[in-house]
């Protein structure tokens, strides 16, 4: 096993065994007594105790669930106290009073919960933990009245409290971390992408783990000490933001379509949710009404349909094939399977012993669901680069494919012409000149005084069929296998070097010999050539210029220097006028490099490389 996986293995570990650590021993007896009527005070619960009225708490544990009331708690000390501690662990519990019965009178030691500032807890914990002083009897008032309630009990040492506080506080410090970098992640590939996809998953992550902290007590700790309202609502808030968030996110994720009903009834479950968000939020901090709780058990109702509705559309869909269903579902799986342990363990449904498990059971659960879904994200960025570089790579292949139709056409263009000029116009000329020439030698032979404007003309003529020839041969090189590329390429620099406004210097290395496998890039650094010393010779302003092809061993160079007005890249890209376009483009079809830089102390240098590759250029690489 590698060393890290054997690391962060020791450190899960260590972690479960502080979260078991938490487990307190056996402790004195406790007794309840439900107030249905949420009227009785403390000396009240006094009399209900003398008159037995009191059952007991076994398991010292109590779960009903939602209820309209409030619950008191009673249990005797018969040795001295000042080292205990009472710690109810349901972090979520509206009101608290702890009494100390003395002289047969209940004397209030305590009172906090969430409608209380976090300040004014006695121990700053995320549970509550009261400190015992005395022996004796003793009550504690618990009221969650119209809410739901989950509560364990019981008597613990103030060394084995803070044991266990030290660990849970480590676990969930653990926690929240991975978390932050998950949301780090999030926010990273939002910014990379500016997919809002991106963006839902870092709220719904967030707003879960908000949920999560709320749900553990650790939000009123940590987050809002100083907001009693938010801390009575937070668990509600969050839980159903979460909900409210999972379905856009869960849409974008997979990139499944629903009919359109549907979609408007799983919205219309959304609105709801966000509904009763704003109005928990916008109600009192001590909210007491019964519809209060009616509300909610509606709304649970709701929630277990909408997360029934969500895994089946899930598993629909991950049916169907599509694999980042596939990871919601499995991530969504684990939460719920999570869930339900800690629920277990709450309820005393299941029978092992799991306090790991009943205190970060949801936490766990988030974490796991959060670590999956970011693979998905990631499984997910994956395939948005690959069809990215696919299309790019599409789009080169097509650009080629363009250039490579381009230069055809143009080597068909300048090959007709170049016959016409040849054929057509070099015969025309050339049977002019003979015309020209029989008129002579007929006057010659009638001794008729010489023309001399016939001479000038037949010569004038000879020139113009010479300039004809030249200029077919600089259009398609007809004789390039025959003369080879340094022929061709010096009939070239005589046409430029024949206008008179530019001395062109040609030098050739290489070329030995001529490849016919070749004869596509032999053709291609003629053309540049040609197209270069064109682009000189119109906007360069020159009046000498240096050209250098040399064949190497596995490319060739092609080196264009000139003492003109110069440019550089940056001007080069801005002047598509230069006709420099079309000459990226071919370098480029040969998967070749250009370079244009200044030339000191004036003029440009151009630098092109095309590799020798002999592979079939009309369908490039890289697919």
């Amino acid at each position: 096993m590698p060393i890290r996986v054997r690391s962060v293995a020791l450190l899960l570990l260590l972690l479960l065994s502080l979260g078991a650590s938490a487990q307190p021993p056996a402790r004195p007896a406790f007794y309840l007594l439900e107030d249905s009527s949420a009227r009785l005070d403390a000396a009240g619960a006094l009399q209900a105790l003398q008159n037995g009225r009191f059952r007991p708490a076994a398991q010292q544990e109590l779960s009903p669930g939602f209820t309209h009331s409030i619950f008191w708690l009673a249990f005797r000390i018969g040795q001295p106290a000042d080292s205990l501690v009472l710690h109810l662990a349901e972090p979520n519990i509206n009101r608290i009073v702890v009494y100390h019965i003395r002289a047969g009178i209940p004397e209030a030691l305590f009172e906090g919960g969430d409608f209380y500032p976090y300040r004014e807890r006695p121990i700053a914990t995320a549970d509550f933990h009261f400190p015992l002083r005395d022996s004796g009897w003793h009550l504690a008032l618990v009221d969650k009245s119209n809410e739901s309630l989950e509560l364990s009990f019981h008597l613990r040492t103030q060394e084995e409290m803070r044991v266990a506080e030290s660990g849970n506080a480590l676990i969930i410090a653990f926690f929240s971390g991975v978390i932050a970098l998950l949301l780090l992640f999030g926010l990273y590939l939002f910014a990379f992408t500016r997919d809002r996809l991106y963006l839902l998953y870092v709220l719904y992550v967030a707003s879960g783990w908000l949920w999560v902290l709320s749900n553990g007590g650790y939000g009123f700790q940590y987050l809002w000490p100083e907001s009693p309202w938010l801390a009575s609502k937070a668990k509600a808030t969050f839980c159903l933001s979460t909900l409210a968030l999972s379905l856009p996110f869960a849409l974008r994720y997979t990139d499944a379509g629903l009919h359109a009903g549907l979609r408007r009834c799983i919205y219309g479950i959304v609105a709801l949710f966000w509904g009763f968000v704003a109005t928990a939020l916008l109600l009192g901090a001590h909210y007491r009404a019964p519809w209060w709780l009616t509300l909610q058990q509606l709304l649970a109702g709701t929630v277990l349909l909408y997360v029934a509705l969500m895994l089946g559309l899930l598993g629909y869909y991950s049916w169907r094939g599509n694999r980042l269903a596939r990871f919601y579902t499995s991530a969504v799986l684990t939460l719920v399977a999570c869930a339900l342990v800690q629920l277990g363990s709450y309820t005393g449904t299941l029978q092992a012993e799991l306090p790991f498990f009943r205190r970060f059971g949801t936490a766990l659960g988030l974490l796991i669901e959060s670590v999956i879904l970011t693979a998905g994200l990631a499984y997910r960025f994956y395939e948005f680069r690959r069809s990215r570089e696919e299309m790019l790579r599409r789009m080169n292949r097509q650009q080629l494919e363009n250039t490579r139709l381009l230069m055809e056409a143009q080597e068909a263009e300048r090959s007709q012409i170049a016959g016409q000029l040849h054929d057509v116009a070099g015969s025309l000329l050339s049977a002019a000149r003979l015309n020209l020439s029989a008129l002579r030698e007929q006057q010659q032979e009638q001794r008729l005084p010489a023309d001399p404007r016939i001479h000038q003309t037949e010569e004038a003529l000879g020139l113009v069929a010479q300039t004809v020839r030249n200029l077919s041969h600089a259009l398609h090189p007809l004789m390039l296998p025959r003369t080879g590329l340094p022929g061709a390429l010096r009939k070239i620099t005589d046409i430029f070097n024949a206008s008179g406004k530019v001395q062109i210097s040609l030098l050739v290395h290489g070329f030995d010999s001529y490849h016919e496998e070749l004869q596509a890039h032999y053709n291609g650094i003629y053309g540049l050539v040609y197209e270069l010393l064109n682009n000189l010779v119109r906007h360069a302003g020159a009046s000498s210029a240096l050209v250098q092809v040399t064949e190497l061993d596995e490319s060739f160079a092609l080196i264009v220097e000139d003492n003109g007005s110069g440019f550089t890249e940056p001007a080069a890209e801005s002047a598509p006028s230069l006709g420099l376009a079309g000459i990226r483009s071919k370098v480029a079809y040969f998967r070749g490099a250009i370079a244009i830089e200044a030339n000191a102390p004036r003029g440009t240098l151009i630098t092109i490389e095309i590799p020798k590759a002999t592979y079939d250029l009309s369908y490039p690489a890289g697919g």
